[in-house]
């Protein structure tokens, strides 16, 4: 692959790639989740994957240590213009599955951008819109992967997409400290309170 990718590029690979239920355009449910999964991703599978290689950077989502762990601004942004492009559509989704974390993280995004629209916390859903899914298929950016990196991809979003978010947290937390050390919810991720 010759073409650099940018997050937005990464963004929309994750979204497209399939999961757990083998289906392309797999959904990936809540804010904190998928920035968590883009975290790990650019953690643990940047090496393998050839990130710096197909990016030009090692650090494309500039991560730091948050109120509420590992955070992106960029992560943020990016989803956005996705949304206000139409290549990603969200479903909002009332849930009594929440953890406390989503809810506390969806409570200070909300009050720092004021974004006062939703009095219910509600879940969004994430996945590429027919926009997006053609957009993928005509730059051929899924197609330009290489067989590994396809592998690598499916298999990682197979194994954080399938699991809760208190164990993504819980393993987050535990695997990379230096990200947490701002946390206001640690001590719950953890058990320790």
């Amino acid at each position: 692959m010759n073409e650099k990718l940018k997050s937005v590029d990464i963004i929309m690979l994750l979204l497209y790639s399939p999961g757990y239920t083998e289906n392309y355009n797999e959904p990936i449910s809540g804010r904190t989740k998928i920035t968590k999964m883009l975290f790990l991703f650019e953690k643990e599978l940047a090496k393998k994957f050839k990130l710096d290689k197909i990016t030009g950077e090692e650090d494309i989502f500039n991560f730091k240590a948050w109120n509420y762990g590992p955070m992106s601004s960029t992560i943020f942004k990016d989803i956005d213009f996705l949304k206000n492009i139409g290549f990603i559509k969200t479903t909002d989704n009332v849930s009594s599955n929440l953890t406390i974390e989503e809810v506390q993280e969806y409570n200070y995004y909300s009050e720092k951008y004021n974004d006062d629209t939703d009095t219910e916390f509600q879940t969004e859903t994430y996945h590429l819109s027919e926009k997006g899914l053609n957009f993928i298929k005509d730059k051929q950016k899924y197609d330009k992967l290489s067989d590994n990196q396809k592998l690598y991809l499916k298999e990682f979003k197979k194994q954080f997409n399938k699991a809760p978010l208190r164990d993504i947290l819980k393993y987050v937390y535990t695997t990379y400290p230096e990200f947490t050390e701002k946390s206001l919810i640690k001590d719950k991720v953890l058990g320790e309170n």
